[in-house]
């Protein structure tokens, strides 16, 4: 029973640093459903947003989370399971 622990074990420390990596600028687009002050809603799945998070606007102008109030579309950019960039591509006329 230690043996198979301890090999579990082995094997979940060499796969995780792979799967964060795979996280690693990532791109996800779809329509922005919902926002909060911690976490964005794209296309039914919600992303939390990382602490250095940076958001803009579709003319690249950097913006708070509310510029976001009449955005139709994002492209969020993931890092380590959370968004680094959230980018309007699609806003409300």
């Amino acid at each position: 029973m230690g043996r198979f622990f301890g090999t579990m074990t082995l094997a979940v420390l060499l796969v995780l640093p792979s799967v964060s990596h795979t996280d690693e600028g990532r791109r996800i687009t779809g329509k922005l459903l919902r926002y909060t002050s911690s976490s964005v809603v794209v296309a039914g799945t919600r992303i939390p947003l990382c602490r250095d998070c940076t958001i803009y606007d579709d003319q690249d102008n950097e913006i708070s989370i509310d510029g976001l109030v009449a955005t139709e579309e994002v492209m969020v950019i993931l890092k380590g399971g959370c968004a680094s960039r959230v980018k309007s591509t699609l806003v409300r006329k």
